[in-house]
């Protein structure tokens, strides 16, 4: 599914994006012109269009005449109140800024054909890569297992066999990382999306905890932010699979959600 966003404002736009994204659409733009809106709603089948009204002075009606002409529902979001609106348009949807970010992802999911059905495919889909992947590694681990057996048994020097076992953990500990996960989206549903941060293989890597740049890195990689990496750092090893183990932990007693400031503002 594709949903057109209009929008000349660029952070307003990628923060649209954001929460159209977040309803599981793909998005189209975001265009800063009307032209540029024309031109990609004749160039993409689009199953919805969220739209600003003012476009640097330009008013976003053509496109919005063209779009309904073609079927496709609109919205608008835009600081602008319903005074602007033609009369033709006076019972457009308009939605006011500023918007939370979850907020425009509901709104886009109730307004476009089968955004709940999309919804529901991704996370079906999800599930059904994680099984793959468990049941991979399940396989892999019972031929690491015979491996490591053969090495024991023909005598092979302790190095070799160290290397086999730390090789095992940690394809155990990433076993357990994707039964965890799965675990949590079937039991929560679309709302136990956000463990998909962890579904990669975590390596017994360090984490330098002087370095922004390493941390940076782990903290997208576990999905979460520096300030609670640096956090879990102080009261655990600073690894990256002992972290990412406190990272399932956290997923699986969420704390009650509160409402950050992430903002459509005017523009």
């Amino acid at each position: 599914m594709g949903i057109l966003v209009v929008e000349d404002n660029f952070l307003v736009g990628e923060m649209i994006r954001l929460a159209v994204e977040d309803a599981w659409f793909d998005v189209v733009g975001p265009a800063p012109t009307v032209e540029e809106g024309i031109r990609l709603a004749d160039s993409a089948a689009l199953d919805g269009a969220v739209l600003d009204i003012n476009l640097s002075g330009d008013r976003v009606f053509p496109l919005a005449r063209s779009l309904r002409s073609k079927g496709v529902p609109f919205i608008f979001v835009s600081g602008d109140d319903r005074t602007v609106l033609p009369q033709d348009m006076s019972e457009a949807r308009l939605i006011s800024k500023p918007i939370f970010v979850k907020d425009l992802t509901q709104i886009a999911t109730d307004s476009f054909a089968d955004g709940k059905a999309v919804r529901a495919e991704a996370q079906a889909q999800r599930v059904r890569t994680l099984r793959e992947r468990i049941a991979t590694g399940e396989r892999r681990i019972v031929t690491q297992k015979r491996r490591l057996e053969r090495l024991q048994f023909q005598g092979h020097d302790r190095n070799t066999v160290q290397l086999a076992v730390d090789l095992l953990e940690q394809m155990q500990t990433s076993l357990q990382l994707l039964k965890d996960t799965l675990a949590i989206i079937e039991k929560a549903g679309p709302a136990g999306a956000a463990a998909a941060a962890i579904t990669r293989p975590i390596s017994d890597d360090i984490i330098d905890v002087h370095d922004p740049h390493s941390l940076a890195h782990w903290s997208e990689k576990l999905g979460t932010s520096p300030a609670r990496l640096a956090e879990l750092l102080l009261t655990h090893k600073p690894s990256a699979r002992v972290i990412a183990r406190a990272r399932v932990g956290e997923i699986r007693r969420p704390e009650p959600e509160i409402d950050r400031p992430l903002l459509i503002a005017h523009g």
